[in-house]
């Protein structure tokens, strides 16, 4: 049996992503973006676009200044893929997911304000 080969990656200095990769990661992120709306309108019943908008290569410090607090940080499995992604989606986008799953019809929350438990449960299902 064949070993796996482990690999240390910084994530601190992150190396280089060729042109090529960057491509592939477009096309995937593009057609996850494309699948994720197809779900999410058939989940919400209602109209939702989503679309892909940049792809760039951060370090994972950056990355953690740029998201908003609160925020809702989530791991999704990746089947059939061996591993897990994770996902952030900012308070724009979970409290009027979390509104129209209520009831309402998806407004944004005017205030900044943590996430109760109630509305943690509730993501968590989505």
């Amino acid at each position: 049996m064949s070993e796996k080969k482990i690999e240390r990656y910084n994530f601190k200095r992150p190396d280089r992503i060729s042109k090529n990769q960057m491509r592939s990661l477009h096309f995937i992120h593009d057609r996850f973006a494309r699948n994720l709306s197809s779900s999410i309108s058939a989940y919400l019943r209602a109209i939702v676009e989503i679309s892909l908008e940049d792809i760039s290569q951060i370090t994972y410090s950056e990355f953690l200044n740029t998201i908003s607090d609160p925020t809702c940080y989530v791991a999704i499995s990746m089947k059939p893929l061996d591993g897990l992604s994770a996902m952030e989606l900012g308070p724009g986008l979970v409290f009027p997911i979390i509104d129209r799953l209520l009831g309402g019809v998806g407004r944004p929350m005017t205030t900044s304000r943590p996430m109760t438990e109630i509305e943690r449960k509730i993501i968590q299902g989505v």
